[in-house]
């Protein structure tokens, strides 16, 4: 038997964590030959998600809570690293000898662009292949996360942290930092059939080869001299050797990521107005 194992943070998340929770009952219904399990850490929820976990009586799924996090971390990533090592060392108690571990974004509708079969196939495929130990998917209808991204001739560094250093002596203009190293490298998706090599990568969920061995080691971290611009999947992907992102394997990318490579020229002309507009105002005041 196939032993899967999901794990997800939510917060504020109950229309997505119900979306995907029933994808994967009916994806549990359907092969029951898998061994699903779904491990979900919740904080500081006000909009029934708390309440919600609390009335879930599947025995494959494991809810844990805990609040006042923000509180307890300086930064977004540390806090979200703190919560997936949690759930690691949940999954490391259980002693697995092979399984998959599949880390999964429960706040975006991640399954809305896959079939159930689909899905199926993918895994076992990616089960049986020894040439890959880690696959993630590709972001439609453009690619968004290169905070996680580390890929050659792609994303090599933290764009945000690049972002952030130009910014410091860029009074004027600071759009244009942004989409040199962000939006220009927010790829459109193409249904093409290719694995791309990758050092690091995420976007929403990914597929890894683990065992209980590497379970003793393997971790999220970030560095906190680099705070939110730091990637926690960044230094868990060290881990793993054979990396690739699936160029056929959809996944939504969240709108407040990709806002500006969906507008249209007259739009994007407004927006980088607005932008300067702004930066003169800043520089002023």
């Amino acid at each position: 038997m196939l032993d899967l194992i999901f794990s997800g943070l939510v917060k504020n998340s109950l229309t997505t964590l119900k979306k995907n929770i029933d994808f994967l009952a009916e994806f549990k219904a359907k092969y029951p030959e898998l061994n699903i399990t779904l491990l979900v850490m919740e904080s500081d929820s006000v909009d029934g998600t708390k309440e919600f976990l609390k009335t879930l009586n599947y025995d494959w799924i494991d809810s844990y809570t805990e609040d006042r996090l923000d509180e307890k971390f300086n930064y977004r990533t540390e806090k979200i690293a703190y919560c997936r090592n949690f759930l690691l060392k949940k999954i490391n108690l259980k002693n697995y000898k092979k399984a998959i571990y599949i880390p999964v974004d429960l706040d975006i509708k991640i399954f809305e662009y896959i079939e159930i079969k689909y899905f199926y196939d993918l895994i076992i495929e990616f089960t049986k292949n020894p040439n890959i130990d880690a696959l993630f998917p590709y972001g439609y209808p453009y690619y968004y996360d290169l905070h996680a991204l580390r890929a050659h001739n792609w994303n090599t560094k933290s764009p945000w942290e690049l972002v952030n250093k130009i910014n410091k002596f860029t009074p004027i203009g600071k759009f244009f930092s942004r989409y040199f190293f962000v939006y220009r490298k927010q790829k459109k998706y193409k249904d093409i059939k290719k694995l791309l090599p990758v050092e690091s990568a995420f976007g929403g969920i990914g597929l890894y080869k683990i065992d209980s061995k590497l379970l003793q080691k393997a971790y999220y971290s970030i560095d906190v001299n680099l705070g939110n611009h730091s990637c926690e999947h960044v230094v868990f992907n060290e881990f793993f050797n054979k990396k690739f992102i699936d160029c056929k394997w959809r996944v939504p990318s969240p709108i407040e990521h990709i806002e500006f490579k969906l507008l249209n020229n007259r739009k994007k002309i407004i927006y980088i107005s607005n932008s300067i507009k702004s930066d003169f105002k800043n520089l002023i005041t």
